[in-house]
C-alpha cells in the first residue's frame, strides 16, 4: 500500500512539474499566450518600455524627421507616466485559423454564397478625418479601425506619418507593443500572403485582423494646428520640431482605446478600373467582414451594443 501511495505521489509531482513547465512555456519574454474557446487566440503583453526607449534613442540619432518623432514620443511617454503610473498590459487577439477568409481566384469564403447582413448588435460608422475618441461611453463597446499596413506599425520608425503612424505617437502603449514584438521577432501581420495574387495587387493576401486592447491615448497630434502647420502626411517634412510639439495637445485624462487592425489590399494602380474592379471590391469587403467577425466574436455583451468606427 505504501508503494502504491508513493507511486501516486510521484505521478502527482511529475504531473505538477509538467503543468508548471507548460505554463512557463506559455509566458516567454513578458508575453503570455492563450488559446480561447471561441476560435481565437490572445497574446497578453506585459507592459515594458525598454525596447521602445531603444527605438527613441535610435530615432534621436538619425535624420530630422526621425528626430522630430523622437521628441514627440518622449512627450507622449512623459504624459503616459503622469496619467498612468502603471500602464495596462496590452492584449492582442486574432483568429486561430483565419483561412476561412482566404480569397483567391479559385477559392472564395463560404459566406460568399449567402447574403451577409452583419449583426444587428453591430454598427459601423464613418469618420471625416481623425477618430473622435471622445465618443467613448459605458453603454457601448467602441472599437476604432486602424487601416494598418500588412506588418503592424507601417512607417512608425521611418518617414511615414499618416493614420497608423500617428496612432503610435498618440498612444505610446501601441508603440511599446510594436517595439517589443519587433525585438522579440513576434510577427503581428494583418494579412497572410497568398501566392495566387493578381498583377494588380488584389487577392495578394488573406485578412488576418487583430483586436488590440489595453491602450491609452495621451496626446492629440495636430490638435492646435492650422491648414499650414499640419504634421499629417507630408507635413512631417515641413513642420518644425517646436511647432510639432506646440500643435500636439496633451490630454489631462487618458482615453481608453481598443483598436481593430485590418489591412485592405495594396493596389498597384490608381486607375479607377483597377480601384473599383470586382476583385478589389470583393477583397476589401472580405477584409471588412473578417474584422467585423473578429470583433463580434471577441466582444459578447448582451447589455452593450458594439460600435465599430
Amino acid at each position: 500500500m505504501k508503494k502504491i501511495t508513493g507511486l501516486i505521489a510521484l505521478v502527482l509531482i511529475l504531473t505538477s512539474l509538467a503543468f508548471l513547465q507548460t505554463v512557463k512555456n506559455d509566458i516567454v519574454n513578458n508575453v503570455e499566450f492563450k488559446k480561447n474557446t471561441n476560435g481565437t487566440e490572445t497574446f497578453h503583453f506585459k507592459y515594458t518600455e525598454e525596447p521602445l526607449n531603444k527605438v527613441v534613442k535610435q530615432l534621436g540619432q538619425q535624420g530630422p524627421i526621425e528626430q522630430k518623432k523622437a521628441v514627440l514620443m518622449k512627450q507622449g511617454l512623459d504624459q503616459l507616466h503622469k496619467l498612468s503610473p502603471k500602464p495596462s498590459d496590452i492584449h492582442v487577439t486574432r483568429f486561430i485559423d483565419p483561412s476561412v477568409f482566404k480569397l483567391t481566384y479559385n477559392k472564395k469564403p463560404e459566406y460568399f454564397c449567402h447574403i451577409w447582413s452583419g449583426n444587428e448588435d453591430t454598427e459601423v460608422t464613418t469618420i471625416k478625418d481623425f477618430f473622435d475618441y471622445s465618443q467613448n461611453d459605458y453603454r457601448h463597446i467602441h472599437i476604432y479601425t486602424c487601416f494598418a499596413n500588412q506588418k503592424l506599425g507601417g512607417g512608425w520608425k521611418t518617414h511615414g506619418f499618416v493614420q497608423e503612424e500617428i496612432i503610435a505617437y498618440e498612444i505610446p502603449g501601441y508603440a511599446a507593443l510594436l517595439a517589443h514584438t519587433e525585438e522579440q521577432k513576434i510577427p503581428l501581420m494583418t494579412r497572410n500572403p497568398n501566392r495566387e495574387n493578381s498583377p494588380e495587387g488584389t487577392f495578394g493576401g488573406s485578412p488576418n485582423p487583430l483586436i488590440i486592447q489595453g491602450l491609452s491615448r495621451v496626446q492629440i497630434v495636430d490638435a492646435n494646428s492650422t491648414p499650414y502647420s499640419k504634421a499629417y502626411g507630408a507635413g512631417i517634412y515641413k513642420i518644425s520640431q517646436k511647432m510639432l510639439l506646440e500643435t500636439t495637445a496633451k490630454l489631462n485624462i487618458p482615453q481608453d482605446v481598443t483598436l481593430l487592425a485590418i489591412a485592405a489590399p495594396q493596389l498597384k494602380s490608381q486607375d479607377p478600373s483597377i480601384q473599383y474592379s470586382q476583385e478589389a471590391l470583393e477583397d476589401s469587403f472580405n477584409t471588412l467582414v473578417a474584422g467585423a467577425t473578429l470583433a463580434q466574436t471577441t466582444f459578447v455583451d448582451p447589455n452593450r451594443k458594439l460600435l465599430i468606427h
